[in-house]
């Protein structure tokens, strides 16, 4: 990692905190009559702890890159790109913990989810009611909450990126309500599943963070077209490469069980791709899904059926395809700086194990 990335992250994450605490200042109680309850979770702390628990921050690393493409300085990043890259992770944050809920996830990044810590902390205390419907509860307001501070940031930005980022946001949302309408209906046609990965995952991960870096330096129209279709490209390898790691992933290496889109009868790109080809038994396994989550030997049954049915060797070779295009795409008199690390980035994100 550069020193100028390094500087601008550390920059975006005293950002977020800095927002984090001038929000709960706004909220701060009177003498609380009854100190110490065994059961006061504060979400505030858990936005931060969360945006702080780990994370490969690639959509504020893109901004800076698009920024610096289009025309931008690496080594002093503006107030406005530092805002932008504060309000990516907090909306990322937001999205990865209502994803948790809707899926039912267990672990994150290695260790217990939030709504799951906030079950367990209900049972510790006694708590009244069902502890799963507290920790759904407080999962939903702690990611409203980020979703909230990251708009605050986002207000902040000039008019055109601002728009860009409204557009984002409302991309992300629609992805994710047609996924779990898809889900809901075992919808799992190629259309379908393409334009969720493209809405919730290809844009809101890479080409849109891209474009709003650009559009803060002010990238005229051909930086703009190059980097769009740079961020189509990795989009699209990047929402592949997570059908891959949520079927042959490692547990150790992205912190959830091991073929958990499997598990979940998730609709992902890669099953639409060969679902027509699997022997009528897996077939009959993952309708299965419907119903409720496979077990650990349906998993690795339908796991074995689509690498006979070359599903993997499928997915590497689009993953290679599109970043190929994605390279290919980037002008070589931007600034080298930019190239660079997008080259680098891009081989990252294709090749990443988490």
């Amino acid at each position: 990692m550069s020193t100028a990335q390094s500087d601008y992250l550390d920059a975006v994450l005293e950002r977020v905190d800095a927002v984090i605490l001038d929000d709960a200042r706004l909220v701060e109680p009177e003498a609380d009559p009854q100190p110490d309850l065994p059961l006061d979770p504060d979400p505030f702390v858990l936005v931060r702890e969360h945006v702080r628990s780990g994370g490969k921050r690639f959509r504020p690393i893109l901004a800076l890159w698009g920024w610096v493409y289009g025309g931008g300085d690496a080594s002093t990043p503006t107030e406005d790109l530092v805002t932008l890259g504060a309000a990516l992770e907090l909306l990322h944050t937001f999205a990865l913990v209502h994803d948790d809920v809707m899926d039912e996830a267990a672990v994150r990044r290695g260790g217990p989810t939030i709504h799951v810590t906030m079950a367990d902390q209900h049972r510790g205390a006694d708590g009244v009611g069902r502890p799963e419907r507290f920790g759904e509860s407080m999962a939903t307001l702690v990611g409203d909450l980020a979703a909230a501070q990251a708009y605050r940031l986002g207000a902040t930005l000039p008019a055109p990126v601002l728009a860009d980022w409204h557009a984002m946001v409302v991309e992300l949302v629609v992805g994710q309500a047609r996924e779990v309408v898809g889900t809901a209906t075992a919808r799992r046609s190629l259309a379908h599943t393409r334009q969720v990965a493209m809405l919730k995952s290809g844009r809101y991960s890479i080409q849109r963070p891209l474009e709003l870096g650009a559009r803060l330096a002010g990238a005229d129209e051909a930086r703009m077209s190059e980097l769009t279709a740079y961020g189509q490209h990795l989009g699209e390898a990047f929402a592949m490469r997570d059908d891959v790691l949520g079927v042959w992933g490692s547990q150790s290496h992205t912190g959830k069980p091991v073929g958990h889109d499997l598990r979940d009868g998730k609709a992902t790109v890669l099953l639409a791709l060969v679902q027509d080809l699997l022997p009528p038994a897996a077939q009959e396994i993952l309708s299965h899904a419907v119903a409720g989550p496979l077990d650990t030997s349906e998993v690795t049954l339908l796991t074995h059926a689509l690498e006979t049915v070359g599903a993997r060797d499928r997915a590497e070779a689009h993953i290679e395809a599109q970043l190929t295009l994605a390279l290919a795409a980037l002008d070589g008199t931007a600034p080298a700086a930019a190239v660079e690390a997008l080259t680098e980035m891009a081989h990252r994100v294709t090749r990443r194990q988490s």
